[in-house]
């Protein structure tokens, strides 16, 4: 099984259909290293965003943007 999935795209296309199913992504949980890096992942994946939206606006006024901020952040450490 791990030769066939050897390859990073492969490998996250895998995971992402096996993750489909609630059985599967239920036991994937229950082991800390696994979890750990969903959890990672996620705020990596948040932390990428938000500097594309930062990127986006620079220049503009955005009068709400440091509360949206301080949510954004706050999100980062909820769960899903």
């Amino acid at each position: 099984m791990h030769d066939l999935v050897a390859d990073e795209q492969a490998a996250a296309q895998v995971a992402t259909d096996l993750l489909r199913r609630p059985s599967v992504a239920f036991k994937a949980m229950t082991g800390d290293t696994a979890r750990h890096q969903v959890d990672h992942a996620q705020v990596e994946q948040s932390r990428l965003l938000r500097e594309a939206h930062e990127q986006q606006l620079e220049g503009a006024e955005e009068p709400f943007e440091p509360t949206v901020r301080r949510i954004n952040h706050a999100l980062e450490f909820l769960g899903p």
